[in-house]
């Protein structure tokens, strides 16, 4: 990302540009779209989190790095998985679209800054 996103106000000591920046961009989306189309966005894609956080579990345990079990082993997870598969057949193709969109969209920018900043390692010699 540019440099001006990491500016950290003097005062406050908070991000101001990279807040200012997405308030902009979320006040453009919420201008651009209706309150129930947003709500249906960010229960889509919170579903989606918890599906990856259920099926995280699982594999914490197959590989033992669980800090800790539940009972009925794999039950439960697999039963959050399930529900939320059940809750997602009822959302929208147009709302799968833009949670689809974003998740890329984050991805993206993601690999763009992993790419452009080196380990902290790496330059050291």
């Amino acid at each position: 990302m540019p440099a001006f996103f990491a500016h950290v106000h003097p005062v406050f000591r908070s991000p101001d540009v990279s807040i200012i920046i997405c308030s902009a961009l979320l006040f453009l989306l919420a201008a651009l779209s209706d309150f129930v189309t947003l709500a249906a966005i960010s229960v889509v894609s919170r579903l989606l989190y918890y599906f990856i956080t259920c099926a995280s579990v699982l594999v914490f345990r197959r590989k033992d790095r669980a800090a800790f079990h539940l009972p009925l082993g794999a039950a439960i997870p697999v039963a959050g998985m399930v529900f939320a598969c059940f809750l997602l057949r009822y959302a929208k193709m147009e709302e799968m679209y833009y949670t689809i969109g974003g998740i890329v969209a984050g991805t993206a920018l993601y690999l763009l800054v992993r790419t452009r900043v080196a380990p902290a390692g790496e330059n050291a010699q």
